[in-house]
């Protein structure tokens, strides 16, 4: 269950960082569509700038969406890796002195959760 767990946790993050790009595209398009050469006095209309990049803005709402949705995923693999080390952990004091593997790796996650 906790190999599943990190497993799980490692795709969903590998998700959400290709999410922050995608969002940060969108960002920089946006900005490159209000851009002026710094030769040029025109004043930007805001209306008329949304008006004409409207797919940029509907692109970047979609991508933010996504992102919303990955990152609950991600708080879920999170909370599930918390739950199966508490069971492992809860299990373990039963069973043992406390000197295995699993002791150790229990203690390593609870050691790097402090950081």
């Amino acid at each position: 269950m906790l190999d599943e767990a990190f497993n799980k946790l490692g795709g969903d993050s590998i998700k959400v960082g290709d999410d922050f790009i995608k969002v940060s595209d969108d960002f920089l398009k946006i900005a490159q569509d209000f851009g002026q050469p710094a030769a040029t006095s025109e004043t930007i209309k805001l209306d008329q700038g949304v008006l004409s990049h409207a797919d940029d803005f509907i692109k970047l709402d979609s991508d933010l969406h996504k992102l919303d949705a990955d990152l609950h995923k991600l708080g879920g693999d999170y909370l599930k890796i918390a739950e199966a080390l508490e069971k492992a952990e809860h299990e373990s004091h039963h069973e043992s002195s406390g000197n295995t593997a699993l002791d150790q790796l229990l203690q390593a996650a609870h050691d790097f959760s402090l950081l």
